[in-house]
């Protein structure tokens, strides 16, 4: 019984695999185009994941949080050596902001994507 217990927990420990922080739709309501400056989305949203400046001049901000999940075959010892992958769902913020360093524009989409790993992929 301890055995399967210490099983059922390791597989739970070992599920998942998360990076970044879920977006929350009270945070990105307080985000407006033309209106928001850079210090304020500081404030809402914490340190963006990547920071580019454009050859314009203007500084591009994005927020990405994706969580990843392993299909079945991850779990059954000699099938996932045959058919095994993930699923990897999140959210993505790009936020542009013109040369005086507020919001241009912003945009948030939920990507998701399929990963397949084994001899059968």
């Amino acid at each position: 019984m301890k055995t399967v217990l210490l099983l059922a927990i390791c597989l739970v420990i070992c599920g998942c695999a998360t990076v970044g922080n879920p977006m929350k739709a009270e945070q990105l309501t307080q985000l407006q185009d033309g209106v928001t400056t850079q210090a304020e989305v500081l404030k809402i949203m914490g340190e963006a994941s990547d920071k580019t400046i454009i050859d314009t001049g203007e500084e591009k901000w994005t927020y990405i949080y994706t969580r990843a999940t392993p299909t079945w075959g991850f779990f059954v010892p000699i099938v996932g050596m045959f058919e095994s992958g993930a699923t990897a769902k999140g959210q993505k913020l790009e936020i542009l902001f013109n040369t005086n360093k507020i919001v241009k524009k912003h945009a948030v989409s939920n990507p998701k994507t399929t990963i397949k790993t084994g001899i059968f992929q």
